[in-house]
């Protein structure tokens, strides 16, 4: 019979008889006892024995012990940035007895009020209830913050406490480094396309360096014209950025050169190689490279049938510190040159090309234009500028020194060799 302990939920109710004559003179009963994951107070049944005999006591009492131990539980969770952050506070298991719960939040590497709205409050799960939800308020801030942290901290009746921690995930985009205009110069009529290389980076704050895929790709050949470039990263939540810029190729006449060797900022240490890279010239012809102020012939070469020199010239070791001027002098076109203004530092970074550090790859093209005709005359022994178009020239100088693009100069003819000095 159940006093507090019900039939059915509790025990499975049953009867029976059993022969008191003989010894042994005790007998054992089996109740049913039913288990369940409710934390309840325990519980009692009765026995109730029946005889002919006079019994002295015509009923046992049985206490069922409750042995369900009830947790209290905070979830963690991610939410993003500016998004309601639902925490969840639950029991582990049911109780037949209602639980009062009081909640707040602490500051971890979030804080109130820059990245969420502290909060405090109550509730009480009623009986058979295991979960209620808390909102509290996250604040959009800054783009490229970590990932920050605050906790909820709960306590319930029978000295049940929990802790559950709140991750503010920063959503923001990557950023891709780079992705300005490229601007490529060519030979007039020009027909091939030319072979266009740039190097992109993209970071984002919780994966970090990322890959960056274009359409066109970098080193894909590009005709005379604009043609635009667009760039995509993604990380690994889904947020993609995007860059666009323009591949321009342009005609030109007279002699182009690209600096190949050195540093963004054309600092050389005495003793260093310069790649010079030119087009343009006469097919055949000689063309001098100087050292200014005090000209120093560093090397004459040959031009191949397409007009175009790969030069490959050293800074002399003795070379006083200081701004100097790289000269290439295009003798049979009449003295036609152009201008590479360089720093001589022996403090300068080691430059693709030294012994010692072959891995370093090649910095950004640098160009200089040539001069026009109202420059000053070039110091004694150095052969005097014919005026090479200077306004193409000084445009193209300035594209290729825009930061965050590297590429690699392409001439009229894609597979370029090395130009033979002369001896």
């Amino acid at each position: 019979v159940g006093v507090t302990a019900q039939p059915g939920s509790d025990f499975v109710e049953t009867s029976g008889s059993i022969p008191l004559a003989d010894a042994p003179w005790v007998r054992q009963i089996e109740i049913p006892i039913v288990g369940d994951v409710i934390d309840e107070n325990d519980e009692r049944l009765l026995i109730a024995l029946q005889s002919a005999q006079a019994l002295i006591d015509p009923t046992v009492e049985i206490e069922i012990i409750d042995d369900d131990i009830v947790s209290l539980i905070v979830d963690d969770i991610d939410v993003p940035e500016g998004e309601p952050a639902n925490v969840a506070i639950r029991l582990s298991n049911p109780s037949d007895r209602p639980i009062g719960v009081g909640w707040e939040t602490i500051d971890g590497t979030a804080t109130s009020p820059n990245d969420y709205v502290a909060d405090a409050g109550g509730f009480a799960f009623a009986p058979g209830e295991t979960t209620e939800v808390v909102e509290i308020d996250t604040i959009d801030g800054e783009p490229l913050e970590f990932d920050e942290t605050f906790q909820v901290e709960a306590a319930a009746d029978g000295g049940l406490v929990a802790t559950g921690v709140v991750t503010i995930v920063n959503d923001g985009l990557p950023e891709i480094v780079g992705g300005t205009d490229i601007i490529i110069a060519v030979p007039s009529g020009t027909t091939r396309p030319t072979q266009v290389t740039w190097f992109l980076d993209a970071v984002d704050e919780r994966d970090g360096p990322l890959p960056v895929g274009c359409d066109p790709n970098s080193g894909a050949g590009f005709t005379v014209g604009r043609t635009p470039v667009n760039c995509t990263a993604t990380d690994s939540r889904g947020n993609e950025s995007t860059a666009v810029f323009d591949v321009i190729v342009s005609e030109f006449e007279g002699i182009f050169v690209g600096l190949q060797g050195g540093q963004q900022q054309r600092q050389f240490r005495p003793g260093a190689q310069v790649d010079f890279t030119g087009v343009g010239f006469d097919p055949g012809g000689r063309v001098i490279v100087e050292l200014r102020s005090d000209p120093v012939v560093l090397g004459t070469f040959v031009a191949d049938e397409s007009g175009a020199v790969d030069a490959t010239v050293a800074i002399p070791a003795d070379t006083p510190p200081g701004e100097h001027t790289l000269a290439m002098l295009d003798v049979s076109a009449g003295g036609q040159q152009v201008l590479v203004t360089v720093d001589i530092d022996p403090a300068a970074p080691t430059t693709f090309g030294e012994p010692g550090d072959p891995t370093e790859p090649p910095a950004t093209p640098d160009v200089d234009p040539p001069p026009s005709t109202d420059d000053p005359p070039v110091p004694p022994g150095g052969l005097p500028s014919t005026g090479a178009p200077t306004a193409v020239v000084a445009a193209l100088a300035f594209v290729f020194l825009l930061a965050g693009v590297s590429l690699a100069l392409a001439t009229r003819r894609h597979q370029a060799r090395r130009a033979r000095p002369v001896t």
